[in-house]
């Protein structure tokens, strides 16, 4: 009967071990600029329709707008950063003697037109 107790509380500070590591995680992708953005985005949603219009709302917004900015850019600089590393390290790159039959068969056909259709048309 104790060691199952005891197999049960290993599971449970385990369990425990998990969540914290993976809340410790998920504010450490939190920059500054994220936290901000959700300290304003917060404030603001507290606004009438006049505090909008005032002095502050419209700095508000600004700020916001501001942040979203700075975030997008820190995002770019990741994104490119794991471009590279994923561009460095593929096994679709071709070696530099030869040419690649097919450059475009690499890239993302995702988004062409011809391939989707209209909700509509189901």
């Amino acid at each position: 009967m104790n060691d199952k107790i005891n197999n049960i509380k290993f599971l449970i500070n385990d369990l425990q071990e998990d969540i914290n590591e993976e809340q410790s995680y998920l504010s450490s992708l939190e920059s500054e600029n994220i936290k901000k953005l959700s300290k304003i985005i917060e404030k603001s949603n507290t606004y009438s329709p006049y505090e909008w219009n005032t002095s502050y709302g419209i700095k508000n917004t600004q700020d916001r707008i501001n942040l979203l900015y700075e975030i997008i850019l820190e995002q770019n600089k990741r994104i490119s950063k794991i471009e590279k590393l994923i561009n460095s390290t593929s096994i679709y790159k071709s070696s530099p003697n030869t040419v690649d039959v097919y450059p475009d068969l690499h890239e993302s056909t995702c988004c062409d037109n011809n391939n989707h259709r209209d909700s509509k048309e189901l």
